[in-house]
């Protein structure tokens, strides 16, 4: 990309993130400061708008197990913690 960019002479740079931005938080991070580095022009960083209660959402679906995943065998000697009343 900054090949390119300095081959045919951008007089500006328009990077957008897919939805791994989310996986990674590396849009406004290390990847976009070491860009502003390289880059002799402006630089406009851009991904698309999402509502809280999408991203919310995606955070929760983060937390919550696959259905049909197998529960992490508990090693030798250890002992699963305790349920609270009522569930199984």
């Amino acid at each position: 990309m900054l090949d390119e960019g300095r081959r045919l002479h951008y007089d500006r740079m328009v990077v957008g993130a897919s939805d791994a931005w989310l996986r990674h938080r590396r849009l406004f991070g290390a990847l976009s400061d070491g860009l502003a580095e390289c880059i002799d022009g402006p630089l406009l960083l851009a991904r698309r708008y999402e509502s809280a209660v999408i991203s919310w959402i995606r955070r929760q679906a983060r937390v919550i197990p696959v259905l049909g995943s197998q529960p992490e065998p508990v090693p030798e000697g250890e002992q699963l913690p305790a349920q609270p009343k009522g569930h199984a």
